[in-house]
């Protein structure tokens, strides 16, 4: 049984977990901490997760980037890449 089936709720985490397609969830975080130059651990992106700790902002930046196209495909829509962009910088948070 995959991650995705184990978890009762969708959220950025585990769409950005699908979107990545990598065949482990340690894959995927080492995506982001190679990414963002940071040293997160499976615990910390759990916490995410369950909603026990907040997504800090370059986090929820780039899994928003690497998720909102699946996400967008997942439930049957579909973007040009120029719209999708747009669309990304409009759900962003500041730069800081």
């Amino acid at each position: 049984m995959g991650y995705t089936q184990v978890m009762s709720k969708n959220n950025i985490v585990i769409t950005w977990i699908e979107a990545l397609g990598n065949e482990t969830i340690q894959e995927s975080l080492n995506v982001l901490n190679k990414k963002l130059k940071t040293k997160y651990n499976l615990s910390r992106l759990g916490d995410w997760r369950r909603g026990y700790r907040p997504i800090p902002p370059k986090v929820y930046r780039l899994m928003l980037e690497q998720a909102i196209q699946h996400a967008i495909e997942k439930h049957g829509g579909t973007m040009p890449k120029v719209k999708l962009k747009a669309l990304i910088r409009s759900l962003l948070p500041p730069n800081k």
